[in-house]
């Protein structure tokens, strides 16, 4: 079973952040299978996530979420 460290979170970035900058990193752990945990956006503002139109990325095996644009 797959536990995150916190419920929910939350973030914000100004609009003049720099290409590549940390907004929040995302952990969670599979308990004791002791098997990796791959990330990804699923919806952004209830939107079904958009990787060609993105303005952000998460890094799949870190969980940190970055600027792209």
């Amino acid at each position: 079973m797959i536990s995150f460290s916190k419920r929910r979170y939350r973030a914000s970035v100004q609009v003049t952040a720099p290409l590549g900058t940390s907004i929040v990193t995302v952990r969670a752990s599979a308990g004791n299978s002791n098997r990796p945990v791959h990330y990804y956006i699923a919806s952004v503002n209830s939107k079904l996530y958009n990787a060609e139109a993105a303005l952000f990325d998460m890094d799949s095996t870190t969980g940190i979420y970055n600027v792209l644009v």
